[in-house]
């Protein structure tokens, strides 16, 4: 059985990953922004957050997003929290580059993958709700938009190519943390159910085919861990498998042969 297992930060600071956003580069973990510096990107070496002398181009302060692509082997960071809201990094370990900016604004919007592509979905502007974009070689180009106007929600990619969102808040419902789980396949949305607590600025971790989901934040008191499971036919089951015990937003998740699981903040 494992024990918990304390993951340094320089300087010892609590909220030095606050907000930021994760991502696996050539089997490495790093954070992009955070707490003090909106351009750091640390990465983590056994159970310690080490600073690289590199830095991302924009302030990612908050809201931003964060996938690995090209088979592992780069990272895009986007979203920073300054108008147009479409800005985006690109890091292969060593180098930041400049990346291809989205049509629309995303903050909040999340990354995912959806066919092996990155894949963003909604966001927090009012004005361009429910817009879905997708990166291939020569930039971004537009999907059939989402039912819900969602943002703060999970993007989670399949290893079947499709794209799974799981909760979020709907614009058209008041800002409301949702529970709905849709997927994206053949350019089409299909809703497959619910999850059994709402979720919100929170993190998703597949092993196997699993889905595991901390919630973030939730509106109420509440801060459930979820196992999702789904089939190929679309059928899904749910389950609350613990607590996260207060307000974590975007908890980073990541998995690897040590003790080190995940690394949390608020």
């Amino acid at each position: 059985m494992r024990s918990p297992v304390a993951i340094t930060a320089p300087n010892s600071d609590v909220n030095y990953s606050k907000y930021a956003q994760s991502a696996v580069v050539a089997g490495q973990l790093y954070l992009f922004s955070g707490d003090g510096d909106n351009r750091k990107i640390a990465k983590l070496d056994s159970c310690a957050l080490t600073e690289l002398e590199v830095k991302l181009n924009m302030d990612f302060t908050i809201g931003h997003a964060a996938v690995s692509t090209a088979n592992g082997s780069k990272a895009i960071i986007c979203f920073a929290p300054s108008p147009p809201y479409n800005y985006c990094d690109a890091f292969d370990g060593s180098i930041v580059t400049p990346s291809h900016k989205t049509t629309y604004p995303h903050l909040y919007g999340c990354l995912g993958l959806y066919n092996g592509q990155p894949t963003t979905v909604g966001g927090s502007n009012v004005d361009y709700t429910g817009k879905v974009e997708t990166l291939g070689q020569d930039g971004w180009t537009s999907l059939s938009d989402c039912p819900v106007n969602f943002y703060t929600q999970n993007l989670v990619g399949m290893d079947n190519g499709d794209l799974v969102l799981l909760g979020g808040r709907n614009i058209d419902e008041g800002n409301n943390f949702e529970k709905s789980v849709w997927r994206l396949r053949n350019s089409t949305w299909f809703m497959l159910g619910s999850l059994d607590g709402a979720v919100g600025y929170g993190s998703a971790l597949t092993i196997d085919s699993s889905i595991f989901i901390f919630a973030g934040e939730n509106g109420d008191s509440t801060f459930p861990l979820q196992r999702v499971d789904i089939s190929e036919d679309g059928t899904i089951d749910t389950q609350i498998i613990g607590d996260q015990g207060g307000k974590y937003l975007w908890p980073v998740m990541f998995t690897d042969s040590s003790n080190c699981t995940t690394v949390e903040h608020v």
